[in-house]
């Protein structure tokens, strides 16, 4: 029997860096921010994703984005290209102190893509369900078991993020079950589409300096994977 692929998610926490410290295609970006919080989150994230490339063998890079849904060079996921023609799909998300980044070469071991989201759960306004769940989810929610808001909102993020097409597609076109599943934590039944094909969910939640943050990551056309969450300190 061969072993599951594996993946890794990368974390760190949001460190004070200036913009000589950002990749110049994050540059704009950080320019347009007028918190110096958020104008962190930016480089953080920006030379995260800078390590995960290197890291993950990815050579002689041009990063772009695009969205799906619109069509957009101006947002939406950043794809990494190399000399050879490989593309890879990054993704990132922050929230409070954490950031997280993903990458996969496009196509490796069938993988469509791959999502990640992070949030804390404190911050995360229940009304949101009105929004983001279906009907029999928020029924689940109201029996005030395990599965919480949060949850769903974290594993919608991920597999939106997924597709390219994030919140272009609303995630109560999204149906997860309230039943924990393994190691995919949240059983998905998602629509049938060319879109959303089956995939691993996975719970992310060890993160070494903050114990209220929730995260998942949605890989996105391969079930069988194991998927761990690795903690830098730049």
């Amino acid at each position: 029997m061969s072993e599951k692929p594996s993946l890794k998610v990368f974390c760190t926490s949001v460190r004070h860096y200036a913009v000589s410290d950002v990749d110049y295609f994050d540059r704009d970006k950080w320019n347009s921010l007028k918190k110096q919080n958020d104008r962190n989150r930016c480089a953080t994230a920006s030379i995260l994703r800078r390590y995960v490339l290197e890291a993950m063998g990815a050579n002689k890079i041009t990063l772009h984005r695009y969205c799906a849904g619109c069509g957009s060079k101006e947002h939406g996921l950043v794809y990494a290209r190399e000399s050879d023609g490989t593309y890879w799909m990054v993704t990132t998300s922050h929230a409070h102190n954490v950031v997280l980044v993903g990458a996969v070469p496009i196509g490796y071991k069938g993988i469509i893509g791959i999502g990640v989201d992070v949030e804390c759960i404190e911050r995360i306004d229940e009304r949101i369900k009105y929004l983001i769940c279906t009907k029999k989810e928020i029924s689940n929610l109201e029996k005030k078991g395990k599965f919480v808001i949060s949850d769903i909102w974290v594993a919608k993020e991920a597999i939106l993020k997924s597709t390219g097409y994030g919140l272009h597609i609303s995630p109560k076109c999204i149906d997860l079950a309230s039943r924990e599943n393994g190691e995919n934590w949240i059983h998905g039944k998602l629509q049938s589409t060319s879109l959303m094909p089956n995939g691993a969910l996975v719970r992310l939640d060890n993160f070494a300096e903050d114990k209220k943050m929730i995260g998942a990551c949605y890989v996105n056309g391969l079930e069988n994977v194991n998927v761990s969450l690795e903690n830098i300190i730049f």
